[in-house]
């Protein structure tokens, strides 16, 4: 999502080819927030409206009044990536994506919760390779041009929030989490970032070729989180025996990132001269989230099965970052931001609850469809200028299942979500659109006490 140093040594240093294909930092992501818990993933995300166990800090701090007792949360998850153009794969290993613990106590005539939660918000995961060649046949001249390009990154920024609501009457609460960023406070608030570009030429006069030039430059980078502070609003009504309504509002706000680089350049002529140049950097930026707001309906029969809806409204526009440079998109920094559109992200979501003799369970599925910030892919490499705002549309299937018992709820929950003829500048090079398939597997745990 930041800019990479080594992007403004190739605008003014570069050629038109490099500048282009490099100035992604676009290789950046859209902060998309991963959300806390097997449930709601299970349910497509459609959870603001539900939001009654120990991960409502995330989705809707308002719910948490339906907590009767003390809870306490966590749950894991893994994932894999999938890019079809050139068969690129990401794994990703399990990790704890969320921790949080509450509080229910009765004061001033009315229901009020205390909740503390450390979650992994937004995962920056991303392998990316391809290869180009070019070759030009003017007799008495050939020229023949080859690019290879690799990127990875692997890390992501996470929060540490306190969570309040209160009941100021039945069936109406009012929530707020209050989340602190910083790797100093978390603990996992950081990415690392490697960008391989190997770039050969063999020029041939007259049928006799000179031999070719060489150029690697490695880069190697870490974003570190510093400080921000972000507030989650949250609205529940239940509104009727059967039928609940949430509204949530997250206002934009600021991260502090701090980014330290290393690049090498070594280049070969062909003609005996070996250059190898190295330089450090250490940059700061302020990354702009922009505002959202979800509007969340639950329907619940007979208190066996529920249907849930969340729209969510993004002002996209808003998404910005802030160096040295200037301002830039974080999705592509030769579109302004302001061009970007505000986009909707449409959850649905479904659970029935089966009582058994010794637990019960409960089994719940959910889609989502996910219109995200994108950059057009150009007729060529050469065609900067041409990059437009646009939209990825991303279709998403999900399935989970609770098993509850007297202590401990079990949770378990999966994700497909796929975007065809996305990802230009991202998953795939600026040229060319990816078919991506995203897999989330999520476990989770909650045990009241």
């Amino acid at each position: 999502m930041s800019r990479s140093p080594l992007l403004s040594l190739l605008l003014v240093g570069g050629a038109p080819l490099t500048a282009v294909e490099h100035a992604a930092d676009s290789f950046g992501d859209q902060p998309v927030a991963i959300g806390a818990g097997a449930r709601a993933l299970g349910m497509g995300g459609a959870f603001s409206a539900i939001a009654d166990d120990a991960t409502a800090s995330t989705w809707n701090p308002a719910g948490l009044t339906q907590c009767e007792q003390p809870e306490l949360a966590a749950s894991f998850g893994w994932w894999r990536t999938s890019v079809t153009i050139d068969g690129t794969e990401t794994d990703q290993s399990l990790r704890p994506e969320h921790l949080s613990v509450l509080q229910p106590f009765f004061a001033g005539g009315c229901m009020q919760v205390l909740g503390l939660a450390w979650q992994r918000q937004y995962d920056f995961t991303r392998s990316l390779s391809w290869q180009r060649s070019d070759y030009i046949d003017s007799f008495p001249i050939e020229l023949t041009t080859e690019d290879a390009r690799e990127f990875d990154r692997e890390g992501a920024f996470s929060s540490l929030g306190l969570s309040y609501a209160i009941e100021p009457r039945p069936g109406l609460s009012f929530g707020l989490s209050l989340n602190a960023w910083g790797d100093a406070w978390t603990g996992a608030s950081s990415y690392d970032e490697h960008s391989s570009w190997r770039n050969s030429t063999t020029f041939s006069f007259f049928g006799f070729p000179d031999p070719p030039s060489v150029s690697v430059t490695d880069v190697d980078s870490t974003t570190t989180v510093k400080q921000g502070v972000n507030a989650v609003l949250g609205l529940f009504w239940q509104a009727l025996p059967s039928l609940g309504v949430a509204l949530v509002v997250k206002p934009g706000y600021d991260l502090r990132l701090e980014t330290s680089t290393q690049v090498r350049i070594h280049t070969d002529d062909g003609a005996g001269l070996i250059t190898d140049n190295r330089s450090t950097s250490v940059t700061e930026a302020t990354l702009h989230h922009p505002p959202s707001a979800t509007l969340g309906l639950a329907w619940r029969h007979a208190d066996l099965d529920t249907v849930s809806f969340d729209a969510t409204w993004t002002h996209w526009s808003d998404y910005y970052r802030d160096d040295a440079s200037g301002r830039h998109s974080p999705v592509n920094v030769l579109i302004p931001p302001e061009d970007f559109s505000d986009l909707w992200t449409l959850r649905l979501g479904y659970e029935h609850v089966a009582i058994l003799d010794q637990l019960i369970l409960v089994p719940r599925c959910g889609a989502v469809a996910e219109w995200l910030p994108a950059a057009s892919a150009i007729p060529d490499v050469h065609a900067g200028n041409q990059v437009e705002a646009t939209s990825d549309l991303w279709l998403g299937l999900t399935a989970g299942l609770s098993l509850v018992q007297r202590w401990a709820v079990w949770d378990g929950a999966v994700q497909v979500k796929r975007g065809n003829d996305v990802g230009a500048w991202q998953y795939a090079p600026p040229d060319r659109t990816a078919d991506v398939t995203l897999v989330t597997v999520r476990f989770g745990v909650t045990v009241p006490f």
